[in-house]
């Protein structure tokens, strides 16, 4: 599956927590199956690590989890964003919300509220973009 084929049958899935399939999916449950569904790639679930998305430090904690791990396995931290890329954004003061590239100036992504839809990366506070494989 390409990346934009993901998108339009994405859009518009519900934001549920702990999420991870496209009845609904918090947002890195939408990475996760974006990751499994056109590149293959498992990445680590993480919803045991966090009760609720409004627990701000436990959120940002397993976020900070999700950093490491992708640093640690292939993932390096680059300047320019490329469809395929997981870009971490500050939500409340603190990284906790992703999405996934879809090019150079837009992610796909969801949250608490907004259903999984389109949006410029620069309508949000950028904390790191991560690129697999480079």
């Amino acid at each position: 599956m390409k990346l934009t084929e993901f998108c339009e049958k994405s859009i518009g899935v519900p934001f549920v927590e702990h999420g991870r399939d496209s009845n609904g999916w918090d947002c890195w449950g939408l990475v996760c199956c974006a990751y499994k569904e056109i590149y293959g790639i498992d990445l680590p679930d993480f919803h045991e690590k966090y009760v609720s998305t409004t627990h701000i430090n436990i959120v940002k904690k397993a976020v900070t989890d999700g950093i490491e791990y992708v640093l640690l396995n292939g993932w390096k931290l680059v300047d320019d964003q490329q469809e395929g890329d997981i870009v971490v954004f500050f939500m409340k003061g603190h990284s906790i919300h992703v999405g996934l590239a879809i090019d150079a100036y837009k992610v796909i992504h969801v949250e608490d509220g907004i259903e999984t839809c389109l949006q410029k990366t620069t309508d949000f506070r950028t904390e790191g973009i991560y690129r697999h494989g480079c």
